[in-house]
């Protein structure tokens, strides 16, 4: 017996998936409550459940199972629908959404701690304390809600009686700590198979009309499905030896028989193989060696190419060479041509001279160095205007704080007035911003003198002409 409160409500989390190809012969079931084999009710705060037809499975090549499951609100109204992947080798279930030409587009893992793994107990035994083989049938709640229990029963101990009917015992079960424990009192009950009927103590169940979990065992124990092959039982005595003997004969006489078709198929495959590959080894031979020609003028095209074209590079080369040559000795004896040297000039400094070149020397300088302050300038006044942008862009937000954040602002941006800061540096605190830094000034370009033969010039940086001016 289980306190159903343990029970952990299902959460469906699906991520993409990818992975081994499925089949299904009906991808998409209409699914109605009278169809259940089980119910398996959560007991979160919305009373969801959910529901598997564990009679409409899908057997698979890898010898897993897909089982058609429901997941429903307390009024019954449609959550989501997957396919249960069951497989008595893994330690988990897979709970798979979306099925479209052989594979599904997401899944979920279940590792025995959720709803969606009990589902495997249909399929998979469990062993007991006793070391005995239990297969789930169905569960038991009270009334209240708050007991539950799994129903379960023991394949192996099956037997039939002298009017051909199956008998098996039905047990309540549950966990003691680890260990599964089954109930003293087992329901005794017959199978007919011919009838498709369960009789218990309770009376005769048709299994077409009620009884949703009598169907799935009635189901079992009958063999009109092949869970119990899919769980690897050996039951005895439910066939005579004659039969079982003809059962085996069979199956081995099929078994060869798909192997010598399997066989033949290969050695046909190789045969067409070994003919495909001798039909096309000359061509393969003839298309290498017209690449291989074909690399090989490409190769010496290529070649040829870069030959000229470092034929053409030196030669552009030299002719660079001797044109800075000219360059040089001509800026040289006449000067570059630039403003500060039109200014040296215009003041009667030969070029060349020692005077001429202290002239450019100062002008130079001093331009460079204007050129560094008016640029440090610009970035302060960028970041300035950016700040200036998100004030502005903050206003209509600070409009809905808070009366008590409001005021904190507020109390920010009177201390910012008082230590100093002009009104529009202090006024992000109104926002909860920091307050801005002072507005950037304008350098103040330093006035530099030049001693001409007319006496002392002074010489000031342009900054929008970016060049030196001299009176």
């Amino acid at each position: 017996m289980r306190n159903l409160n343990k029970l952990l409500t299902f959460l469906v989390f699906l991520i993409p998936m990818t992975g081994n190809a499925y089949f299904l012969s009906q991808p998409k079931l209409d699914l109605y409550d009278e169809k259940y084999a089980v119910q398996l009710i959560t007991v979160g705060a919305d009373f969801s459940a959910l529901n598997s037809d564990l009679n409409a499975y899908e057997k698979q090549a890898d010898g897993s199972v897909l089982v058609p499951t429901l997941s429903v609100d307390k009024n019954k109204k449609l959550i989501g629908f997957y396919w249960t992947r069951v497989s008595c080798n893994d330690d988990s279930v897979i709970m798979f959404q979306d099925y479209i030409n052989g594979s599904f587009e997401k899944t979920q893992n279940s590792n025995g701690k959720d709803l969606p793994f009990d589902i495997k107990r249909y399929y998979c035994p469990i062993i007991t304390d006793a070391g005995k083989k239990l297969l789930t049938y169905g569960y038991y709640m009270s009334e209240d809600k708050k007991i539950f229990s799994y129903l379960g029963w023991f394949p192996e101990e099956m037997k039939k009686n002298n009017l051909g009917e199956l008998e098996i015992q039905l047990y309540p079960y549950g966990y003691n700590g680890d260990q599964i424990v089954t109930g003293n009192n087992p329901i005794n009950s017959t199978i007919n198979c011919k009838n498709k009927t369960l009789k218990d103590s309770n009376g005769e169940h048709y299994i077409e009309s009620d009884g949703k979990n009598y169907k799935f065992v009635v189901n079992t124990a009958c063999e009109f499905n092949d869970v119990l092959k899919f769980s690897s039982y050996e039951i005895p005595g439910i066939v005579d030896a004659k039969t079982y003997a003809k059962i085996q004969k069979e199956k081995k006489l099929e078994e060869q028989r798909i192997a010598r078709e399997e066989k033949k198929r290969l050695a046909e495959e190789e045969k067409q193989r070994l003919l495909l590959e001798k039909q096309s080894a000359k061509e393969a031979k003839a298309r290498l060696e017209a690449e291989q020609r074909e690399a090989e003028a490409e190769r010496l095209r290529i070649a040829k190419l870069e030959r000229e074209s470092q034929k053409e590079t030196a030669k552009a080369l030299k002719l660079y060479e001797e044109r800075a040559k000219k360059d040089q000795a001509f800026a040289e004896a006449n000067g570059d041509g630039s403003s500060n040297d039109g200014i040296c000039k215009k003041y009667g400094f030969k070029v060349g001279s020692e005077t001429y070149k202290n002239c450019r020397f100062q002008l130079d300088m001093a331009q460079k160095q204007a050129e560094i302050q008016q640029a440090e300038f610009n970035e302060r006044q960028r970041q300035y205007d950016a700040q200036q942008q998100r004030y502005q862009q903050e206003m209509q937000a600070a409009q809905d704080r808070q009366n008590f954040e409001t005021g904190m602002n507020l109390l920010t941006f009177g201390l910012g007035l008082a230590t100093g800061k002009t009104f529009q540096e202090a006024a992000p605190a109104l926002s909860g911003q920091p307050m801005y830094q002072h507005q950037p000034q304008p350098p103040v370009f330093q006035n530099y003198t030049i001693t001409t033969p007319r006496g002392i010039t002074n010489c000031v940086y342009q900054p929008r002409m970016n060049l030196m001016n001299c009176n």
